[in-house]
C-alpha cells in the first residue's frame, strides 16, 4: 500500500505535470536524509540540490521544498518525486540516520568534538550556537546575559540581505538565543 496517496499527488501537481514530475524519480535524483512513520526528508538533485520534507500520510500529509516553485505556492515536482520514491520502498524504507548515529557513537567525544568544531569553523550560527550553550554551561549569569545581548545584537542587526533559503537558519538563531535568555531569567 503507498504511503502517499497517488489520487492526492496527482490532485496537488496536476495530472499532466504528475507524469513529467515522475521522472525525477525513476532518474535517481532523489537522496532520502531521514524517514520514519511521520516525516520523510530528502533532497532531489536537478539544475540544483533542493531539501524536501514530507508529514504524514495517505491523503492527510503536509510538505515543503526549498525550491522558487514551492515558495511561490506550487506543489513541485520534487515533492512528487519524494512521495513516489517513498511510495515504492514502502516498508523497507532506509533511515540513514540509524547506521550514522551508530557510527558517530563508536567514534568517542573528542573524535565527536573536532568534527563539530570543524564543521562550526564555516558555518557561523552554528559557531554562535555552540558558543551559547558552553556559555550557558560554564558562564555567570550576568556574563552569560551579555554574551546572549551581544548575539541577539549580531543576528537581529544582519546587514547583510538574508535569502529566502537562508531565513530559516537566521530565524533558527534568533529562536536559540532567545531560549536561552529564557533559561537565564528562569534560572534566576
Amino acid at each position: 500500500m503507498d504511503r502517499f496517496s497517488r489520487d492526492r499527488l496527482r490532485e496537488l501537481a496536476g495530472e499532466g505535470a504528475f507524469a513529467r514530475r515522475e521522472t525525477y524519480y525513476t532518474d535517481g535524483a532523489v537522496s532520502l536524509v531521514q524517514a520514519d512513520a511521520h516525516e520523510v526528508v530528502a533532497e532531489v538533485r536537478g539544475q540544483e540540490t533542493y531539501r524536501v520534507g514530507l508529514y504524514g500520510s495517505g491523503s492527510d500529509f503536509s510538505s515543503a521544498c526549498s525550491c522558487p516553485a514551492f515558495d511561490r505556492g506550487a506543489w513541485c515536482k520534487h515533492l512528487v518525486a519524494v512521495a513516489l520514491a517513498v511510495n515504492t520502498d514502502g516498508d523497507d524504507l532506509p533511515d540513514p540516520r540509524v547506521r550514522l548515529r551508530g557510527h558517530l557513537l563508536s567514534l568517542g567525544v573528542d573524535a565527536l568534538a573536532d568534527m563539530l568544531l570543524d564543521l562550526a569553523k564555516n558555518d557561523t550560527a552554528l559557531m554562535r550556537r555552540l558558543d551559547l550553550a558552553a556559555s550557558a554551561a560554564a558562564t555567570p549569569p550576568a556574563e552569560h546575559a551579555k554574551m546572549l545581548r551581544k548575539t541577539l545584537r549580531e543576528v537581529l542587526r544582519s546587514r547583510e540581505f538574508i535569502s529566502w533559503r537562508a531565513v530559516g537558519g537566521w530565524a533558527q538563531e534568533v529562536l536559540d538565543a532567545l531560549d536561552q535568555a529564557l533559561a537565564l531569567i528562569l534560572a534566576a
